[in-house]
């Protein structure tokens, strides 16, 4: 991807195709949707994805290839992993869950008024991000997985982790669903002006896989069995000094799945608990809507344009 700072405008090298510079916020707008650039494409991986547990390499995870490659599929083509778009079967029901971007100063969330904002919102975001890559070269994610403090989302060590569950418990938040998780990792991440933040995208979870190499995908014995606060004692879950990736929770992301369902990535204690063992590089989905205790977000930031 090649950032042009005059056009404000990235182009794909590879299949020739340009992001719109910016997208109408009128719903009757042609240009409410962007059809011709990156929103509504489509991530695949190079292998079919596996759903057998492994201690050693996944099928659906090579580090030495490129798994994040753009696919050309309609904008309208829901059957399979793609981003950034709606999942139709729960988004239209809870898009009054989801706010609209804070601005500075502003408190008070003001909700999204259809699905159709919210696809818009996940549109421009995306863009935002694919156009700051581009141009800076990368992009963060949190060290830990997310907790929560003084209306916070924290990165830090031997927290209680932020969850798609409605109250909180033990060694874990209340996050309210994939919803609730995706307002907090857009609005509430403790941060600098200068970036901006985001629920991770499945296509820089990918990313942070092929950082992480081989060890990424497998299985360690030694994961912990049970929930616990973020950074597993011992320094045990850390995979090039990323925390919390191969255990404790899954990790939602902003990938859509089909009709219904958002994608996780990630270990978690219960699979260890059952001597299955997933690696960092595990993925499946699930119903965005459903309360879980075992599901969180880790936020993602981009150097501001």
């Amino acid at each position: 991807l090649v950032y042009d700072v005059t056009s404000n405008q990235i182009t794909c090298q590879t299949h020739g195709y340009t992001t719109s510079t910016e997208l109408s916020d009128d719903e009757a707008s042609v240009d409410f949707i962007d059809t011709t650039g990156l929103a509504g494409r489509s991530y695949a991986t190079d292998t079919n994805k596996s759903t057998t547990p492994y201690t050693t390499n996944m099928a659906f995870t090579d580090a030495s290839k490129d798994v994040h490659r753009f696919k050309a599929n309609s904008k309208d083509d829901d059957s399979t992993y793609r981003e950034p778009d709606l999942v139709t079967g729960s988004d239209n029901s809870n898009y009054q869950l989801v706010s609209k971007e804070l601005t500075v100063g502003q408190t008070t969330p003001v909700q999204l008024e259809s699905a159709t904002a919210l696809k818009h919102q996940l549109n421009n975001k995306f863009i935002e991000m694919a156009k700051s890559v581009a141009k800076y070269g990368g992009f963060y994610i949190s060290r830990f997985e997310p907790s929560y403090e003084n209306n916070k989302v924290i990165s830090k060590k031997n927290k209680a982790v932020l969850t798609a569950a409605t109250s909180s418990a033990g060694n874990y938040l209340a996050g309210d669903q994939w919803y609730g998780l995706y307002n907090k990792t857009l609005n509430n991440v403790e941060k600098d002006e200068s970036v901006n933040s985001h629920m991770i995208w499945g296509c820089q979870y990918d990313q942070v896989i092929k950082f992480l190499g081989t060890e990424a995908q497998t299985g360690h014995n030694y994961q912990t069995k049970s929930q616990v606060v973020t950074g597993y004692t011992g320094d045990q879950d850390i995979l090039n000094n990323i925390y919390d990736l191969e255990g404790n929770n899954r990790e939602w992301t902003a990938q859509a799945n089909g009709t219904n369902y958002r994608v996780f990535k990630g270990g978690y204690c219960d699979l260890a608990n059952a001597r299955y063992f997933y690696p960092a590089s595990s993925r499946d989905s699930y119903y965005p809507n459903n309360i879980l205790n075992s599901h969180t977000a880790r936020p993602t930031l981009c150097v501001a344009l």
